[in-house]
């Protein structure tokens, strides 16, 4: 088994870990000799041990997954030893300001961003959203929206009559993971 992996996309606590999954994280992780999968999907929050689906249990929150049991502990009590392989959701290294995600400088910067398949989440007017290769999606009023091309993002109605390429300087990145 691989063991050269980065420390620096382990949780700082339990709050870190809530964090990223509010924030859509998926996680891949080993802890012993078994990897373990987590990931938000269809209105909640599941754990399994990789590839074994019969293992797969359900939360409503990220809390409530912190008490997942992994062997003897529970996963709040590993989140410091367990070896992360695979985070989305910014590593602590980011969270703590370092290569902190920062708003787009142009319309040109935004269209080559997704243009190579970007990923980003911000907010906005109260709002969370989340924008990948083509698409927008309002996290908070469930709407999302496909396009044909990066540019045509840039119309994406956000709120006060504003669209993306209005906000572009004002909006608060949350997150950039890729490009």
């Amino acid at each position: 088994m691989n063991t050269n992996y980065d420390d620096s996309d382990k949780f700082l606590d339990a709050d870190d870990f809530i964090d990223c999954f509010e924030r859509g994280c998926e996680l891949v992780f080993i802890y012993g000799d078994r990897f373990y999968s987590a990931t938000p999907a269809e209105g909640g929050f599941y754990i399994l041990e990789t590839y074994k689906v019969e293992t797969m249990v359900r939360y409503d929150t990220p809390a409530a997954m912190l008490d997942h049991p992994i062997g003897e502990k529970r996963l709040r009590d590993i989140l410091q030893d367990m070896v992360v392989t695979d985070r989305t959701v910014p590593s602590r290294l980011e969270r703590l300001g370092y290569g902190k995600p920062e708003n787009f400088k142009s319309e040109e910067e935004f269209i080559d961003c997704f243009n190579q398949g970007g990923v980003l989440f911000f907010n906005y007017g109260g709002r969370r959203y989340s924008l990948g290769r083509f698409y927008v999606c309002d996290l908070d009023g469930g709407t999302y929206a496909d396009y044909d091309s990066a540019e045509a993002m840039l119309d994406y109605p956000v709120s006060d009559g504003k669209r993306l390429r209005d906000i572009l300087h004002e909006m608060k990145v949350t997150d950039r993971p890729l490009y």
